[in-house]
């Protein structure tokens, strides 16, 4: 009894537990779907909130997909290490838990942030991973997004664009607003170094301005305008591009989202630059640089240094201008960038020969130059991979030019053939219908002829038996009945008894033969 009881008892709280698992799962999986909503539509602060509790979930396999949105609003946010971090717990907890398509968007998450972090060295390997794990639409449409970027830090314009157009063509399949709008925003991006009027840029974003929900995606439609602002000042229209700098700002204020709010004030700081008004340029420029300084967005970074320190010179506060240009000389000794080194040692030559600093002036220009050749060499090198590849592209091209024009010549061969045998088996089908037909004429001929002597055949033989049967009744049956009639008329009535009764008797006899010869002729007229 004891032990049923305890059975029981054990029954129940293997139920309760089990009960509470699913609950937790639930609860913990609920957690994570608002998430995802929030990082949807831009409202990382309210995801935040919501990820502390759902990173001490109970449930592991849920715990990893937390990671991953904990990157993706830190990338969102544009706190790019940490980023980093949280998507590579993702991907090591879902490795271990065997979620592939976790892992993959861990992986594709990883990808996107070192190309933000200048640590291109894995970016494919990643992305090609992401992609064997997961084939789904989606994630081909994501990893697209991101190989465009890749391409574009590159340098690679090109691949750049093909990559965008691929990632177009999946969002409008997907009938997704906001991937059709990063897309055509990403190759925007490209045709803004290449084109010379701006009129095909502006155009590409002010479609893609008219296709945001301001509602539901307010930072990627402050990010555009200001794009849009930027093309303006390249058209040098700087009232429109205030116009959109100042919307875009306005939108930033609401949603606190430091890199957008960064980009915008810089591009309002260079606008203020081009104005004249260089004192607003550095008070707008501040705020982006310590935005950048936070987030750890040191390329980023170099720019507004190398910006404001050239507004520093121009309004002759030499202290400050000398410490942007430390930073930035620091900045881009760490990131090893030979570009803006050139520049920050050639503007560092210029700010000593203003304040007769000229031996200092001469060893900074020495070392500009140096970063001068290497700036050539590293474009010469990336002239001569840029030809290499445009040759072998070229060399690919015609390869497969040739390799479609023979599968051409033999598809052309092919539907020779088949035509060729298609006439002969119509003209094989025309003969045999037509020997056919002759055939089945001549049978129905010879038909007719066999019906026709079968017919004459048989009218003979009628008219034979009908003689035959006529001849038997003239001789035989006449004859009889003739006799008969003869016999009965040679009876004399008052002649001898015993005379008349033997003709009557012999006339009976008689009649009895032509009944007999009667009943042989009416067997003759039966039909056999």
């Amino acid at each position: 009894m004891r032990l049923h009881q305890l059975s029981c008892t054990g029954l129940v709280i293997g139920i309760l537990l089990f009960v509470y698992a699913d609950g937790a799962y639930a609860q913990h999986k609920h957690l994570n779907d608002s998430i995802d909503y929030y990082n949807e539509v831009g409202k990382t602060k309210k995801a935040r909130l919501l990820l502390d509790k759902a990173l001490k979930g109970a449930d592991e396999k849920e715990k990893a997909r937390s990671y991953y949105l904990l990157g993706e609003t830190e990338e969102t946010e544009g706190y790019s290490s940490a980023a980093l971090n949280a998507y590579r717990k993702s991907k090591n907890s879902s490795v271990q838990l065997s979620l592939p398509i976790i892992t993959a968007k861990a992986l594709r998450g990883e990808a996107s942030v070192l190309i933000s972090l200048g640590q291109y060295d894995s970016v494919q390997y990643y992305l090609d991973e992401s992609l064997r794990l997961d084939a789904s639409a989606e994630n081909q449409l994501l990893n697209q997004l991101v190989t465009g970027r890749y391409w574009n830090s590159q340098n690679k314009y090109d691949q750049t664009l093909i990559a965008y157009q691929k990632a177009l063509d999946q969002a409008r399949a997907l009938k997704n607003k906001k991937y059709i709008v990063m897309a055509m925003a990403g190759m925007a991006g490209v045709y803004f170094g290449q084109d010379k009027t701006m009129d095909r840029t502006r155009n590409v974003f002010e479609e893609v301005n008219a296709l945001i929900d301001s509602s539901r995606y307010a930072n990627l439609l402050a990010r555009n305008y200001g794009r849009l602002a930027n093309v303006y000042m390249v058209m040098g229209k700087p009232d429109e591009a205030e116009k959109y700098l100042k919307r875009a700002s306005i939108i930033t204020d609401l949603s606190g989202n430091l890199p957008v709010r960064g980009y915008i004030l810089s591009s309002l700081a260079t606008l203020m630059a081009e104005r004249g008004k260089f004192t607003e340029a550095i008070q707008y420029a501040e705020e982006p640089i310590r935005i950048k300084r936070e987030l750890g967005q040191y390329r980023q970074l170099q720019n507004d240094l190398l910006n404001i320190s050239e507004w520093y010179l121009t309004l002759k506060q030499y202290d400050q201008a000398r410490q942007s240009i430390r930073e930035g000389m620091a900045t881009s000794t760490t990131l090893k960038d030979v570009v803006y080194l050139h520049y920050f040692y050639d503007r560092s030559a210029r700010l000593d020969s203003i304040t007769g600093d000229f031996k200092s002036a001469y060893t900074n220009l020495k070392k500009a130059n140096i970063f001068k050749d290497s700036v050539f060499s590293l474009q010469r090198t990336k002239a001569v991979e840029e030809i290499s590849r445009k040759y072998e592209a070229e060399q690919k091209e015609k390869v497969i030019a040739e390799k479609e024009l023979v599968i051409q010549q033999q598809k052309y061969h092919q539907i020779v053939i088949i035509g060729t045998a298609a006439i002969i088996v119509l003209i094989l089908v025309v003969i045999l219908i037509v020997i056919r037909s002759r055939h089945s004429a001549r049978l129905q001929s010879e038909k007719q002829k066999q019906d026709y002597l079968r017919l004459q055949t048989i009218v003979h033989t009628q008219e034979e038996v009908q003689q035959s049967i006529a001849r038997d009744i003239h001789d035989g049956l006449v004859q009889v009945l003739g006799a008969a009639k003869m016999s009965l008329q040679a009876v004399n009535i008052d002649g001898d008894k015993k005379l008349i009764h033997h003709r009557i008797k012999e006339a009976s006899q008689i009649m009895d033969q032509a009944c007999i010869e009667a009943r042989t002729i009416s067997h003759q007229l039966l039909p056999y």
